[in-house]
């Protein structure tokens, strides 16, 4: 066959089929996910809100490099060679370099559109047509950045431990210059852009959480034996002093006495103040100063659920962008400098690792996300889904799943559709 590719060492039948296996596996799930998406939002009315164009295009990318990688890596696999031409060889590892760095950067307008909905609520307004604008110019830095190999910056050449064709990682020169250049910008910055977001997410929330309960314990005690009282309430206070040191609680004329018999019946308030037991008020006190610890509690709590959520999320989604996505590119590093190819089997597991991305980012982007959860299942699909699930006795109605993506939640005070 013209332009066959062979492997240097044959694969044993068994590691065959667990390759082919896993990636059949990975492939199913990956296109299942993200054709839902795609259909769900597919819709014109849809595509007319910002918060649904960046996750539309995460769901584009990872559809594009499930189709352009699975199936040719299957068909190498199996047979142990690269059973195409010369000229898909270099396109494919093309196409394969742009969609998996527009994916990344599809995942950094997400968090970008989540940090001005709930840090910058009222700074920067991102409407369709700027939303669209920020996939576009995402999409046409990946083309950029994949297209040089084709014109000698590096080359695209078949690996046999990944089973499809890549960066030439033990290019030396000036494609090691460009090996480095692909990790920064499509591994490192996003990260780094990712990791100020979500700590800039968290420090909102927690300066929310605070203000929020600092105004709340404020309206709690307000009004309630206050040191510093206005003027104009002298006259209450006088009456709530007279109701609490007078032993017989009996209902008194608090009026000015006129006379001087009423004087010396009725005692003044400096009198009262003075001589009366000032410790008669101390069980309100202590009944408002529970009441205050109680409701101070109940807030904590809740604000430091919210608040460990909020963590947990933003962990989770660094967490996968790091494991998908950076032992694929420590290993081509290691090539660059080290100038030979790891074993076929850890190429093939942090290759395989990598295209995970293509069925982890629909789960956490997509179906985690209230807002598109609920665009799913409004969908054709989602009904049929829905009906299935009936016959199985299983409820999927999303309207009793709150805040499963942790941004769904609407913080007192932060606007968020996310």
């Amino acid at each position: 066959m013209n332009g066959l590719l062979t492997s240097p060492a044959s694969r044993s039948q068994s590691e065959k089929v667990a390759e082919a296996f896993f990636l059949g596996v990975l492939f199913v799930i990956a296109l299942l996910a993200n054709i839902t998406i795609c259909l769900a939002m597919l819709q014109p009315h849809r595509l007319k809100i910002p918060s649904n164009v960046f996750p539309f295009s995460l769901a584009v990318a990872n559809l594009s490099l499930a189709l352009l990688h699975t199936p040719f890596t299957m068909a190498s696999v199996i047979m142990d060679q690269w059973p195409f031409d010369n000229a898909w060889c270099q396109t494919s590892g093309m196409l394969i370099n742009l969609v998996s760095m527009a994916s990344n950067f599809s995942i950094v307008t997400i968090a970008i559109h989540r940090y001005y909905l709930i840090v910058k609520p009222l700074s920067v307004a991102i409407s369709v047509r700027r939303a669209r604008t920020m996939v576009g110019f995402a999409w046409f830095t990946s083309l950029v950045t994949a297209v040089p190999p084709l014109f000698g910056w590096n080359s695209y050449r078949y690996i046999p431990g990944k089973g499809f064709c890549s960066v030439d990682w033990e290019n030396g020169g000036p494609g090691l210059v460009y090996s480095v250049y692909l990790v920064l910008v499509s591994f490192l910055v996003p990260f780094v852009i990712l990791l100020y977001i979500y700590r800039a997410i968290y420090l909102k929330t927690k300066r929310q959480r605070i203000k929020t309960d600092f105004n709340t314990l404020q309206g709690l005690g307000a009004g309630h034996f206050s040191n510093n009282l206005p003027r104009r309430n002298s006259q209450t206070y006088y009456q709530k002093l007279v109701s609490c040191f007078t032993s017989n609680h009996s209902k008194v004329n608090i009026s000015s006495p006129t006379t001087a018999s009423e004087k010396e019946d009725f005692p003044s308030p400096a009198t009262l103040v003075s001589f009366a037991p000032r410790n008669d008020n101390t069980p309100q006190k202590e009944e408002i100063k529970r009441r205050r610890e109680l409701k101070k509690q109940t807030l904590t709590s809740q604000s430091s659920v919210y608040e460990q959520k909020t963590v947990q999320n933003a962990f989770i989604l660094l967490l996968t962008f790091i494991v998908n996505l950076a032992p694929y590119y420590i290993v081509g590093l290691w090539s660059c400098f080290a100038q030979k190819t790891p074993s076929a089997v850890v190429d093939f597991i942090v290759t395989w690792i990598f295209v995970c991305m293509t069925a982890v980012n629909p789960m956490l982007y997509g179906f985690l996300n209230r807002q598109i959860r609920q665009v799913v299942f409004k969908s054709a699909i989602g009904q049929f889904v829905s009906q299935v699930c009936k016959c199985c006795n299983m409820d999927l109605n999303p309207k009793f799943d709150r805040g499963a993506s942790g941004w769904g939640r609407k913080n007192p005070g932060v606007e968020s559709d996310c």
